[in-house]
């Protein structure tokens, strides 16, 4: 019975270290447009579009001035 509980207590401390709400309190945010689509690439969104970012308190709305993608050879050098 004892090992079965610290299973479940390793489980649950998995679950919670993946949530959405623990990123946040690591200082991340999840950003999306204003349309609700994820942001995950700069190829997401153009200047002058609205962006929301989500932290662990609120929403930030921001508009995207410029958008420059960096070289992905230059960063996995």
């Amino acid at each position: 019975m004892e090992r079965e509980q610290d299973h479940l207590t390793s489980t649950i401390a998995r679950v919670r270290a993946l949530s959405p709400r623990a990123t946040l309190q690591r200082g991340y945010a999840i950003v999306t447009t204003d349309d609700g689509r994820t942001v995950s690439s700069v190829r997401d969104v153009e200047p002058d579009e609205t962006i929301i970012a989500r932290l662990l308190d609120g929403d930030i709305a921001a508009a995207v001035i410029d958008v420059e993608p960096t070289d992905q050879e230059q960063e996995s050098a």
